[in-house]
């Protein structure tokens, strides 16, 4: 570099790179590589060159993408062999309206197990309408007399199922004399329904006072008090049940005359 002294005494610095107007040298430690500067009027355009493929920009000092190479797109072909990464303060990662969904699952859940309860839990089987039909008397001995009746029974199933009986056990009580009689024979009940069920029942009362009491003549009508109660067992989805009922009932018990059952008030 040499100095030079003009007309007015002032000092004008002047390089050989500048006379021969050739560019300075840089180069690029990364590549390896020499590269001329920008001129000034292309300084708005960035400086790219290719590494390994990928294009770097000199302003931003960064890559574009490898795999879209900064389109911005990605193939078709390509799309079940990629995996996107999202951060943690994307929206999409964040539960909508979590709350609502949560209270309409349990308002659902309870709404479900109490119609199950309603529907599953047992109900107790009732008997109703316990009553004597059809009774007579008779005497076959001195000291012997026979009481024959109908003893009819209506039972409900009150449950949403049906239900199946498997015996019936009828409990009569005479001066204190207690007969029973019991019927095995079983058969199905329909869910919310009904079935009226008649038991023939003989009842022998033994005794002289009785006997007199039955057959006196000048007594237009001789009564007695039957206790009675009926006990039903039935079959129900995974358990056994009972049902009972009570009752007391004047029976005319004059031999060989039809007698008409009293009930009690």
């Amino acid at each position: 570099m040499s100095i030079l002294n003009n007309d007015s005494g002032d000092f004008k610095m002047a390089s050989d790179a500048m006379a021969c107007q050739h560019p300075p040298i840089c180069e690029d430690h990364d590549a390896g590589q020499l590269y001329g500067s920008m001129d000034s009027s292309d300084a708005r355009f960035p400086f790219n060159r290719q590494v390994s493929g990928q294009k770097r920009d000199w302003r931003s000092n960064s890559l574009n993408c490898p795999t879209c190479n900064g389109t911005g797109r990605i193939g078709s072909e390509r799309a079940n062999e990629l995996v996107a990464l999202i951060p943690c303060s994307d929206k999409r990662l964040k539960p909508r309206r979590l709350t609502f969904y949560i209270t309409i699952s349990i308002v659902t859940c309870m709404v479900l197990c109490s119609l199950i309860v309603f529907f599953i839990y047992p109900r107790a089987i009732c008997i109703s309408d316990l009553s004597i039909n059809n009774s007579t008397a008779s005497t076959r001995s001195n000291l012997s007399v026979f009481l024959n009746f109908t003893l009819q029974g209506t039972i409900h199933n009150g449950n949403f199922y049906s239900i199946k009986v498997l015996n019936i056990t009828y409990d009569t009580t005479l001066f204190a004399n207690a007969f029973y009689t019991t019927d095995k024979q079983s058969f199905t009940i329909p869910a919310r329904s009904s079935r009226k069920k008649e038991a023939f029942m003989i009842l022998e009362l033994h005794g002289r006072a009785i006997f007199e009491y039955c057959t006196m003549e000048y007594i237009k009508v001789q009564i007695v008090l039957l206790e009675m109660s009926e006990t039903v067992t039935v079959s129900a989805l995974w358990q056994n049940m009972q049902g009972s009922q009570h009752a007391s009932h004047y029976v005319d018990c004059h031999v060989d005359r039809p007698s008409h059952a009293i009930s009690l008030s």
